[in-house]
């Protein structure tokens, strides 16, 4: 697989009209693994063929409806077509090839699918939400189109704050149990200090979508919110220190997961199995929690953080 460029509003290609893919072969399967792997580190949730220079119908999306505990997957469509519809929903879009711009625009909120695999296979998908907004838009693509056409307005930045404060403050109006659904952008910065690349989400748009009623809105509901739970298995990539506390130092982990994906972790002394050993390059297993904390500084609800992360050792170096 490879990193493939992709290309920038302006660039003729995108106006362009893909056309249907005929040969199931390996070349095919090579650019389908190509814009996995371009999608992944482009932390997207679609990718078009014609994106990356490739006039074919051919797309990726992101399902992120995906129950507690289980991965995301991305699904491939091969001469897709919409076979039907029902809502629609209202918000913040944006798109690979226009970064750092995000426009209101209206899709539906259901989808089916009629596409093909890299097989030449025929299927059905349905999507909802995002997932939904992704088919729409992705498809789009393959016929030339670009969400500014039909967006109700662009943002400018000071709305595009706005709109994230609220849905921020949406977020902090529910409690533990409350199914929501988001859209964030993830910035990513490399810190030359502690060698790494930085993450950060811009909260697009959300909203609760079941479960418990919501809270009284405050920051102190966002404080310590546990948004999920997992297991994971990688190799460490790094072990530092992070804030200490009266209860000693937490220890901050980053470990390249079986999955490719980086992921760090933030542990404190009182977790179990704090006594563990652990060093780069060593393979471990470990149990997790995702919380959200209020960020005092950026005034919203900060970072993901994983936390109270029992390690396993499974192997040495």
């Amino acid at each position: 697989m490879a990193t493939r460029m992709i290309l920038k509003n302006g660039d003729p290609q995108l106006r362009k009209h893909c056309h249907e893919v005929k040969d199931f072969n390996p070349r095919l399967h090579m650019l389908l693994d190509d814009m996995r792997q371009t999608l992944a580190e482009s932390n997207g949730v679609g990718l078009a063929a014609p994106q990356v220079g490739v006039l074919r119908r051919a797309v990726i999306v992101l399902e992120t409806n995906v129950p507690d505990g289980e991965e995301e997957y991305m699904i491939e469509l091969i001469n897709p077509t919409i076979v039907e519809t029902a809502g629609e929903q209202t918000g913040a879009e944006g798109c690979l090839s226009i970064p750092n711009e995000f426009g209101i625009v209206q899709r539906p909120d259901y989808v089916k699918v009629r596409a093909q695999d890299r097989h030449g296979e025929w299927f059905e998908v349905e999507g909802r939400g995002l997932t939904a907004r992704a088919f729409c838009h992705e498809i789009d693509h393959l016929d030339g189109h670009m969400y500014t056409e039909i967006a109700e307005k662009m943002l400018t930045p000071e709305e595009l704050a706005a709109l994230e404060q609220q849905e921020a403050d949406n977020w902090l109006g529910t409690r533990e149990g409350v199914r929501v659904r988001a859209v964030y952008n993830v910035e990513q910065k490399w810190n030359p200090d502690r060698h790494f690349c930085e993450q950060s989400l811009r909260l697009q748009g959300g909203r609760v979508i079941g479960g418990a009623s919501p809270l009284p809105q405050s920051k102190e509901q966002c404080r310590r919110l546990v948004v999920g739970s997992g297991e994971a298995q990688g190799v460490i990539t790094r072990v530092g220190h992070g804030v200490k506390g009266r209860g000693g130092a937490t220890e901050d982990w980053e470990i390249l997961l079986d999955s490719e994906k980086a992921m760090s972790f933030s542990a404190g002394p009182h977790f179990p199995g704090a006594g563990v050993k652990l060093s780069e390059g060593q393979r471990i297993g470990v149990q997790f929690e995702r919380v959200r904390d209020w960020d005092s500084d950026a005034g919203d609800c900060g970072l993901d953080t994983y936390v109270n992360a029992p390690a396993k050792v499974l192997s040495g170096r």
